[in-house]
């Protein structure tokens, strides 16, 4: 609904959730708003947590207050089908604003839940002060769109970048994203943008294609796009996986980061 305001709570103190120290309550994954399916691997939306929206809505942490959490998200989505955020703002996440995650535990139980057509138009991601994890990370998606967002202020070192992209378990899979027309400035972290499959996860590659960054804007980042790629990159002869174009770049570090990459244009 248009026109609320969440501001998240913080209560307690960390406590350790296998190698973190988390105000989260799960070992992988948490947030203000947790949309779980509660299942465990599952390949289609039957058992999803279908058709969610977010529209017009204004989320806060106090980042400067309680500092980084990798695992405590604003909002963290788990099993979903059909997810649109639309013109919402979001500010001083501890971790990322927005987590598509490809588990919340170490469990089989609560891992490899499927996660399909994710939509997130037109919002605002503001960090406040760099210390946060990334804006929005994907780590399971059949199809996703990013498209009209701004991003400011958002990343500490050490960490991947205002939009994250990781398939890095065999069951995971994430085809068909397309980032569109948004806007990046002082983005601290890898990069911009950054894409991950390790050769653990699919060797053939199969699990993470079909992507398109274009018409973006960015300014005063580390790099606008990093590809760490997989195992069979020296004999890739497939066609691109992904796609960089129409974009401007000005005052980065490193123009492009590709380790192990195949198939990127």
């Amino acid at each position: 609904e248009r026109g609320v305001k969440f501001f998240q709570k913080i209560t307690g103190t960390r406590v350790a959730r296998g190698s973190y120290l988390t105000f989260g309550r799960y070992d992988q994954a948490d947030g203000m708003f947790l949309i779980n399916a509660n299942v465990g691997t599952t390949f289609d939306s039957s058992q999803s947590v279908n058709n969610i929206k977010f529209t017009g809505i204004d989320f806060e942490t106090d980042v400067e207050t309680y500092m980084f959490d990798e695992l405590l998200h604003q909002i963290c989505a788990y099993g979903v089908n059909n997810l649109k955020i639309d013109e919402c703002n979001f500010k001083g996440f501890l971790s990322d604003a927005i987590s598509v995650t490809g588990g919340i535990g170490d469990t089989t139980d609560k891992r490899g839940a499927y996660n399909g057509d994710i939509t997130i138009t037109d919002c605002n991601f503001d960090g406040v002060n760099n210390d946060n994890r990334n804006a929005i990370s994907i780590y399971y998606s059949d199809m996703f769109l990013i498209s009209g967002c701004r991003f400011k202020n958002c990343t500490r070192t050490g960490m991947p970048g205002a939009i994250d992209v990781e398939v890095w378990v065999d069951t995971y899979r994430s085809i068909g994203g397309k980032i569109e027309k948004c806007r990046f400035d002082n983005i601290g972290g890898d990069a911009a943008v950054h894409i991950l499959q390790s050769s653990e996860a699919d060797p053939s590659g199969f699990n993470l294609r079909n992507f398109i960054i274009s018409d973006c804007v960015m300014e005063n980042v580390n790099r606008p796009l990093t590809v760490v790629g997989f195992g069979n990159h020296t004999t890739y002869k497939g066609n691109w996986k992904i796609v960089f174009r129409d974009s401007s770049v000005k005052n980065s570090n490193v123009m492009i980061r590709t380790d192990n990459a195949a198939g990127v244009l």
